[in-house]
Formats: C-alpha cells, sequence, structure tokens
C-alpha cells in the first residue's frame, strides 16, 4: 500500500464510508478508489486530489498531507536533467532492487541518502587522496 492508499483508507474509515460510496461522491468506479487505495493506481490530476480532499471533509492541514502522501506514491519517476551517466545505473539498480529490501535496509538506505544531501559522507579515499 503507497501513502496515499493508507490515507485514503484511514480518512474513509474515520467517515464510515464504503469504497462504493466514496466512488459514488467522487462520481468515479468504485474499482478505481480500490486501486488507489491498494497503491496499483496513482491518483489522478490535481482536480482530482481537490474533489478527494473534499469528499473526504479535509482540513487544510489534511489537505496538504493528502498532495504530500500524493506525491509519495507517484509511480513514475523523473529523472534530474543534468544526472550523468553514472547516475542512472544507480538509480535503475535502486530500482530494481527496491522490492527485495526490508524495511531496516530501508531505513539504512534512507539515512545515507539524507546524509550524502546534507554533506555529511564524503566519497571514498583514492589512492591519490593518500
Amino acid at each position: 500500500m503507497t501513502p496515499v492508499g493508507q490515507f485514503v483508507v484511514a480518512k474513509r474509515n474515520a467517515l464510515c464510508l464504503t469504497q462504493d460510496q466514496l466512488a459514488q461522491k467522487l462520481d468515479v468506479n468504485a474499482s478505481y478508489v480500490n486501486r488507489i487505495e491498494k497503491g496499483t493506481k496513482s491518483p489522478g490530476n490535481l482536480r482530482f486530489l481537490d474533489r478527494l480532499a473534499e469528499c473526504l471533509e479535509l482540513s487544510p492541514d489534511e489537505t496538504k498531507a493528502l498532495f504530500a502522501a500524493a506525491k509519495l506514491s507517484q509511480r513514475i519517476i523523473r529523472m534530474p536533467k543534468n544526472l550523468s551517466p553514472k547516475g542512472y545505473v544507480v538509480v535503475a539498480n535502486l530500482v530494481d532492487g527496491l522490492a527485495d529490501l526490508n524495511d531496516a535496509q530501508l531505513s539504512l538506505l534512507e539515512t545515507m541518502i539524507n546524509a550524502v544531501r546534507c554533506g555529511a559522507m564524503r566519497a571514498p579515499h583514492t589512492p591519490s587522496d593518500i
């Protein structure tokens, strides 16, 4: 389940709505709501997210949380324009191996990425650096 799926399920259940009832409010097929909740479908465009927030009776802060969860749940990753060839290889390897990682390994990977982004980790020493 994706972050947006978890969010929608929790809010829908808090309102005591079934998937069918939410789908009727959204004017979509119930299978669409089901796929969003299971994470096999990303929510549509911003207009759909606005309607979803309205149907789930979200506060402004909850609406921001919904949009953040939707961003985290995107199934397509856009590569930065200035990514090096090595970057493409690293990303491809990461995507290929993600499903095999457990939560502890994912947490370690997240910590390493955050450290690199903050400049806390430096590249390994090469013989010429010694």
